[in-house]
This record gives structure tokens, C-alpha cells and sequence, in this order.
């Protein structure tokens, strides 16, 4: 589902794994990294080799990024209750939707 939406398709998948598919809040978050995991890998492989140029200190910053938040985060999920966890969700959801509604619209 993720590609379908392109690049913020991980926003829609999480709700919809909650809402359609009646995941808990906390399994719905775990799978919808799983999936990003997969598909960015995927991607990465598949231009390992090719003509294309890929900016590896980006790659990597990103990675050590991305591993030091699931560190630090999943402690934090195993306390947290799952209305938390998705008031926080929408919270962010929405602060996504304001940016990029600011971008479209005034800039």
C-alpha cells in the first residue's frame, strides 16, 4: 500500500492496518516499519551496480538516524498505552498535513 501512496504512504498504512484490519495500535506501527524496511531495501539493492549515484552519507546518516529512534523508541512503546500512542500518531499526522498544507498553498 505504501507505494501506492508513494513516499508518506507509511501515514496511510498505519490507520489502515487499525481501522480496516482491526490491528492493535502498537502492531499496526511495528508492521508498517516492517514493510518500510523491506521496501527501502529493495530499492537500495536495486541500484547497487547501476549507473545511479547514491549519496551514502545520506544513506547511512539516515540508517544510524532511523536505528537510534527505534532504540530509544521501542522502551518507550512498551510503557505507553495505545491511546497514546495514537493520540500521538494524529498529533504528528496532523502536523504533517498542516506543513504540507502550508507548502501547497502560501509558499
Amino acid at each position: 500500500m505504501g507505494g501506492f501512496f508513494g513516499v508518506g504512504g507509511g501515514f496511510i498504512v498505519v490507520p489502515m492496518l487499525v481501522l480496516a484490519l482491526g490491528f492493535p495500535m502498537k502492531e499496526a506501527s511495528g508492521t508498517s516499519l516492517l514493510v518500510m524496511i523491506i521496501a527501502s531495501s529493495a530499492g537500495l539493492a536495486a541500484r547497487v551496480g547501476t549507473h545511479s549515484n547514491v549519496d551514502w552519507p545520506v544513506v547511512l546518516a539516515f540508517a544510524a538516524a532511523s536505528m537510534a529512534g527505534g532504540l530509544l523508541g521501542g522502551p518507550l512503546t512498551k510503557r505507553a498505552s495505545a491511546s497514546t500512542l495514537t493520540t500521538a500518531f494524529g498529533i504528528l499526522l496532523l502536523g504533517v498535513c498542516a506543513v504540507t498544507a502550508y507548502d501547497l498553498l502560501l509558499a
